[in-house]
Order: structure tokens, then C-alpha cells, then sequence
């Protein structure tokens, strides 16, 4: 792959640059907990059937679910599912209680800030198309990126231009933000969806993997020893969190398995899990 075929290098970002520690990529399992926080920290002492009814409105329209390849804002998906509450706190505060009952921690990826750079060395512009997690406001998630995203010459998510992948949308607003033809894109990210939305917009692809190898030289001994240090202590994060009653089992397991995959650490013991 020669980066001079290209001017845009575009960037998925969650998987691909950066995670939310622990966290799977379907976020279901999460909203009761972000719900109980709202409920908790405005004393609305909502019942467990409220909260269930809340969490399922919001699983309804959860893309990971749909399939759906618009946006919607999030007041909108907050304000329905929290319709049926006596009392109702202000909308934008009671969302920003529930993604921090969420508890989430964002970790840019240590690949992530050399490769913008090595984009940047070829001479080319770089750019990112996120999908944001359902209901999450744009500012809460590039806020949790912030050093990641002052690197790139445009920060495009779902919010940003109205579509989500694999809906081409997103790329074909960036092409126009740069006057380019979107054969002179590269999108590089982590999904099959991913893939598609290049395909579907007429921009070339590629996986994270194979852009880093393709950009990186193997990596050595060391290396590999520093990130299966990286991956121990996540790992052990994660356990903790289990042995606390933080997370269930479910939620663990599909939690390690991600990580697993992300880190490519599926040759180091996994028998040592909760």
C-alpha cells in the first residue's frame, strides 16, 4: 500500500485508535447501571421496573441492535426514555449522570498518536470518522480523546454529519469538507462495517492491522513483553472488577474477549480469569 496514492487518511476511532477499557462493543448491559446513577444522584428513587423500562427504550435503538445508519441526538433518545418519570431531571444533566454511572475510562492506543504522524511525514492530511456509543453527546466522547483528536485536521462523528457506518455519508461529508474525490481517501478501521463504508463511498481500505504492519516494523521482544505487561494490568482491572460486583460474569467475559482480540493476545494463558 503507498500512502502517495492517497491525500486523506482516514481514521476509525473506537477499536481502531483508541477503546474504552473494558468495555465490550455492544453496550446494552450497561444503560440499568447509567439509569440507577441518574436516579441516584437526583433522589428519584425510581423502582427497578422504571429503570428496566428506560433501559430497554434506549436498547431499542441501540445500532448495534437496529442496524440503523442515521443519528439521532441524544436528548431525543433520553427524553423518551425517561418519559414515563414523575419527576424528570434536566435532560442534559441526567445524561452526563448516566454515561459517569457508566464509569467509562478512555486509553488511546501507544500506536495510535506515531502512525497521524507518519501520515503526516507522507505529506497528507488526516482525518477521523467515529460512530459515537448510542446516546453518548459528541463533546462527552472527543472531550475523553482530546490529545488524540487535537492531532487531526478534521474530527468528523456521526453527530458531525448525521450518518452512521455503513451509511457513506460520513465519508463523502469529508471528502467535500477537503475538496477531494472520495477515490482519494484511505479509511482505515477495525470492522467489517467499516470496510463496507469505504466500499460503499468509493474509498480504498484498510484494517488497523494491516496499516500498522504495513507502517511499523514487526514487533520485537520487548515490545511484545511491554504489551503483554499492558495487557496483564487491564486484565487485572477487569478482575477486579468482578470480584468487586462492579461487572457481572457476562459482562467480564465479553469484556476479556474483546481485549484479548484487540491486544492480540490470544498466545498468553487465558486460564487465569475470575
Amino acid at each position: 500500500m503507498e500512502l502517495e496514492n492517497y491525500k486523506i487518511v482516514v481514521f476509525d476511532l473506537g477499536g481502531t485508535l483508541m477503546e474504552y477499557e473494558g468495555m465490550p462493543l455492544n453496550w446494552n448491559d450497561y444503560y440499568y447501571q447509567g439509569f440507577k446513577k441518574i436516579s441516584d444522584h437526583f433522589s428519584l428513587g425510581l423502582s427497578v421496573e422504571d429503570i428496566d423500562r428506560s433501559s430497554e427504550i434506549l436498547r431499542s435503538y441501540n445500532p448495534r441492535n437496529t442496524g440503523r445508519d442515521y443519528e439521532i441526538m441524544p436528548i431525543v433518545l433520553f427524553d423518551e426514555a425517561m418519559a414515563a418519570w414523575d419527576n424528570k431531571p434536566d435532560v442534559r444533566e441526567a445524561i452526563d449522570e448516566f454515561f459517569s454511572g457508566i464509569g467509562l475510562k478512555a486509553k488511546i492506543f501507544d500506536y495510535s498518536r506515531k502512525l497521524i504522524d507518519i501520515c503526516k511525514k507522507h505529506g497528507m492530511k488526516v482525518a477521523c470518522l467515529t460512530d459515537l456509543p448510542n446516546g453518548m453527546p459528541d463533546h462527552l466522547f472527543r472531550d475523553s480523546v482530546k490529545d488524540l483528536t487535537d492531532k487531526l485536521d478534521l474530527y468528523v462523528s456521526s453527530q458531525t454529519c448525521g450518518y452512521r457506518k455503513p451509511n457513506p455519508g460520513g465519508l463523502l461529508y469529508i471528502s467535500e469538507q477537503f475538496f477531494i474525490d472520495p477515490s482519494e481517501i484511505l479509511f482505515v478501521g477495525d470492522e467489517d462495517k467499516d470496510k463496507r463504508t469505504a466500499e460503499n463511498a468509493g474509498c480504498g481500505f484498510m484494517y488497523i492491522d494491516d496499516f500498522r504492519n504495513n507502517e511499523q516494523p514487526e514487533i520485537t521482544e520487548k515490545d511484545f513483553e511491554k504489551k503483554k505487561a499492558l495487557f496483564l494490568e487491564q486484565k487485572k482491572t477487569l478482575d477486579s472488577f468482578l470480584k468487586t460486583g462492579a461487572i457481572s460474569q457476562m459482562q467480564y467475559d465479553k469484556s476479556y474477549g474483546d481485549l484479548v482480540k484487540k491486544m492480540g493476545m490470544e498466545s498468553v494463558d487465558k486460564n487465569t480469569r475470575y
